[in-house]
């Protein structure tokens, strides 16, 4: 990655900070802060100041490579720590405010009629990680059921989403281009999803080819003969994979 596009990604990861944290810091200015948000901000600005980190890594590297003036890395080194120290500063204040008691009455009142919902939940989920787009037409809908939960997230900014759809294809192909194509920002989200959908999700090309593949299977397997014919519930299985993906394109 050049040191160009580092540095236009890197802004776009700066603005999604600063936003966060400006929300941040005006329910922090609340006489009682919502418990919620407070979490959720807070762990979305953690997400960032990580992306943040890895940016900066990267850029001083290729500035160091570039062999450029040392009073750039000097300004580009208090860059860095203006948002870190920002981070830091935000992460003691949410925590001030967590150890208050005051804030922890009123978070009680919220939260005590989902205690005993939740005693019984004492296992810890696997986090659910989404599996990269490699462009192909029949890795769309999989792709797309997973990643639908993102794009209708009314609680996520545009420009996050589009961080997501981003990390999401995998480099080198037709889909990692096109959305690479697209500068990353909000106002191109919608402009970037239609042209991924039109591109991998057309209804009438992706029938054709759940069709087709299924016919391609069915008399593959009636002119195969000994150990290349499918077992009969292999095969079952196959035709009813299909089937289900041509169901949910109705």
């Amino acid at each position: 990655m050049s040191l160009a596009i580092s540095i236009r990604k890197r802004a776009t990861a700066r603005s999604s900070f600063t936003r966060t944290a400006n929300v941040l810091k005006e329910e922090l200015n609340e006489v009682e802060p919502d418990k919620s948000v407070l979490d959720d901000k807070f762990i979305k600005l953690q997400t960032v100041n990580t992306e943040l980190k890895t940016y900066d890594s990267v850029i001083l590297d290729l500035m160091i490579a570039a062999e450029v003036p040392d009073d750039d890395l000097n300004n580009e080194v208090i860059s860095c720590e203006e948002y870190l120290d920002e981070f830091i500063s935000l992460s003691r204040r949410i925590k001030e405010k967590m150890d208050n008691s005051d804030l922890n009455i009123s978070i009680r009142s919220k939260t005590d009629s989902s205690i005993s919902a939740c005693n019984d939940k004492r296992y810890k989920l696997p986090k659910i990680q989404i599996k990269k787009f490699d462009g192909h037409l029949l890795s769309y809908l999989s792709f797309w059921g997973q990643f639908k939960k993102i794009h209708e997230d009314k609680n996520l900014d545009d420009v996050d989403k589009f961080h997501y759809l981003a990390q999401s294809m995998l480099p080198g192909t037709r889909a990692y281009e096109l959305i690479e194509s697209y500068p990353l920002t909000s106002e191109n989200y919608p402009k970037v999803i239609s042209a991924f959908t039109e591109r991998f999700g057309n209804q009438e090309i992706l029938t054709e080819i759940y069709v087709r593949e299924l016919l391609k299977l069915i008399i593959q397997n009636v002119h195969s003969q000994g150990k290349d014919k499918l077992p009969l519930m292999t095969l079952f299985d196959k035709i009813e994979s299909h089937i289900r993906a041509l169901e949910s394109l109705e």
